[in-house]
């Protein structure tokens, strides 16, 4: 992935340590929303996070099997 570098107050915010990771991560995503690869980035994240969901939904009902 080809992230451009821009200072921004973001990054002076999370060289200061507020930030945890995924939620730096997330707001990268939404800064790059708009951007092509941000929007597959965004539905790559929202798709695995829905087959985690499919896969604990499956875990639990199979559980009691």
């Amino acid at each position: 992935m080809h992230m451009i570098n821009v200072e921004t107050p973001v990054q002076q915010t999370k060289q200061k340590g507020i930030f945890s990771p995924t939620v730096d991560f997330q707001y990268s995503i939404f800064l790059h929303a708009n951007s092509i690869t941000g929007f597959f980035m965004l539905f790559f994240v929202s798709a695995s996070s829905m087959r985690n969901l499919e896969r604990l939904s499956f875990d639990s009902t199979t559980a009691f099997d």
